[in-house]
């Protein structure tokens, strides 16, 4: 499986969570968990071994500098959320922009980057950096645990 395939995956994975915390308010703060964890694991993932090969060509290295921009603002909504009760009425709005800004960064990232890299970085690479992400989300740990 290549790079791109598993964060695709990712990205699903994690669009059905927010489906789910949406339609189940009942357990917000395990599925928050879920997605905090999800979300974490991914921009590790990419900035440990996706990115840092994008970087080398000209062609994408400008939007991997977005990209990387976009992963704070991410951690950052992350990290207010995971400290805040989901419980409070801003909570939920703030959770719906949490995923705005992860929608727009996946729609970036496989409109532009994705394919971008694909010409950059060919199959072969595209599959070793996937075998990498793989070890790497078989050894993880998870940061967020639900109280």
């Amino acid at each position: 499986m290549t790079a791109i395939d598993i964060l695709k995956k990712d990205h699903r994975k994690v669009d059905d969570l927010f489906t789910q915390i949406e339609s189940d308010g009942s357990d917000k703060k395990q599925i928050f968990g879920q997605i905090y964890n999800e979300l974490t694991l991914h921009s590790q993932a990419e900035e440990t071994f996706f990115y840092p090969e994008l970087e080398l060509s000209s062609e994408t290295s400008g939007d991997v500098q977005h990209s990387y921009k976009e992963h704070q603002q991410v951690k950052d909504m992350l990290e207010d959320l995971a400290s805040s009760d989901p419980n409070a009425a801003v909570w939920m709005t703030r959770l719906n922009e949490l995923k705005e800004s992860v929608l727009h960064h996946v729609d970036e990232e496989e409109g532009e980057l994705f394919p971008k890299s694909e010409q950059v970085l060919g199959q072969q690479k595209l599959e070793e950096i996937g075998r990498k992400i793989e070890q790497l989300k078989k050894k993880a740990t998870p940061g967020f645990r639900a109280a």
